[in-house]
């Protein structure tokens, strides 16, 4: 059995049904805010950094804080903002792999994560002899 991909989620939005989500489908999840970011990368390095943060400048400093440190040049990062603010586009740019629009539903949320880490997932069962379902 492979280890769950991890997932680093940083939001200034106090609710817990997205971890719940993706807990349920298999996925290990922390969760921190801008301040401690570098700390939890630090401790338990990330396959998927999540960026839910409203102000659009704050995410996209903590977008690009993480892009130039290159002991995090692996880590997939998507962002999650309302649709017109800016934020798709100008992440996107800076170098996130991904964007969700608000609000972000479970099943869409689980569906976009495993998008991003679904050739990660197929890398490692293979590295570890496990038959990945696109094998079968």
């Amino acid at each position: 059995m492979t280890e769950p991909q991890r997932i680093l989620l940083i939001s200034d939005v106090r609710d817990p049904r997205s971890r719940q989500t993706l807990e349920k489908n298999g996925f290990s999840v922390s969760v921190g805010d801008c301040q401690t970011i570098e700390q939890h990368l630090a401790e338990a390095p990330a396959d998927l950094l999540i960026i839910d943060i409203d102000d659009a400048n704050d995410a996209i400093d903590l977008l690009r804080r993480v892009r130039a440190n290159e002991r995090w040049k692996n880590v997939l990062v998507m962002t999650v903002a309302e649709w017109g603010s800016g934020l798709a586009t100008l992440s996107l740019s800076q170098g996130a792999d991904a964007f969700e629009p608000k609000p972000i539903e479970g099943p869409r949320l689980v569906d976009a994560v495993e998008r991003l880490l679904r050739p990660r997932m197929a890398l490692t069962a293979k590295a570890s002899g496990v038959k990945s379902e696109s094998s079968e």
